[in-house]
């Protein structure tokens, strides 16, 4: 979703959209890896559509796997 909304469409708001609504899936655990792929991916989107200038609030593993 990321890719696709972001880099091919830019679609940066509406992938952000959709990111955020896979936490309402009711299988969906906020506790698991699932959630800090779907904070990366935000990260991600936001960075791309110059909505976000720092990675400040993301956990170190994050901004680290956000830059591989």
């Amino acid at each position: 979703m990321t890719h696709v909304m972001g880099e091919h469409l830019g679609e940066w708001e509406k992938g952000i959209e959709l990111l955020k609504q896979l936490r309402t899936v009711s299988f969906f655990d906020s506790k698991s890896e699932s959630e800090q792929a779907v904070l990366r991916s935000v990260a991600s989107l936001e960075v791309a559509g110059n909505k976000r200038e720092s990675l400040d609030d993301l956990s170190a593993s994050n901004q680290i796997l956000f830059l591989l």
